[in-house]
């Protein structure tokens, strides 16, 4: 029977691979998971198979639990994810000093409510601006004297 593994030395992780892991770093769980498979990928085979149970049930838990992240998501109110998904955004400082932005390619969903607003969202403590060429977001700090604007009443009775 051939040996399971050869006794070479180990070999530094493909650059590719690596490289990739280093890339991602705003996005902590892809980088997370590009460690576990490196990690993994350098495992003796016979580790890998006398823990067989222990890494699946791991793994299994993994999946559970991220179903169950899913299933949260799905049950939140579209404004309520759009609050989650501008909290979470990678923002950056404005080099003026005056607000943050992002890339709107990395929050398609807040891109297309700033787009569905003309270009202007109220929401929170913030007022969200798409650019001109529609690439970023910009967020400022909303002062309270700012409003969004109100609807006029629509031909009701009046009271």
């Amino acid at each position: 029977m051939p040996p399971l593994r050869e006794t070479a030395p180990r070999q530094a992780p493909q650059p590719a691979l690596q490289a990739c892991v280093e890339e991602v770093g705003a996005v902590k769980w892809l980088k997370g998971l590009g460690e576990l498979l490196l990690q993994l990928g350098d495992l003796d085979p016979e580790f890998l198979f006398t823990h067989d149970e222990v890494l699946d049930k791991l793994l299994r838990q993994a999946a559970a639990d991220i179903r169950s992240v899913k299933k949260a998501w799905e049950a939140l109110h579209d404004e309520d994810k759009l609050a989650e998904i501008a909290s979470a955004a990678p923002w950056k400082r404005s080099k003026t000093g005056e607000g943050e932005y992002v890339a709107a390619d990395l929050v398609p969903t807040l891109a297309a409510a700033v787009k569905a607003r003309q270009g202007r969202l109220y929401a929170g403590d913030y007022v969200y601006t798409l650019s001109r060429n529609g690439k970023w977001i910009q967020r400022y700090v909303r002062q309270r004297s700012q409003a969004p604007p109100q609807k006029a009443p629509q031909g009701g009775e009046r009271k």
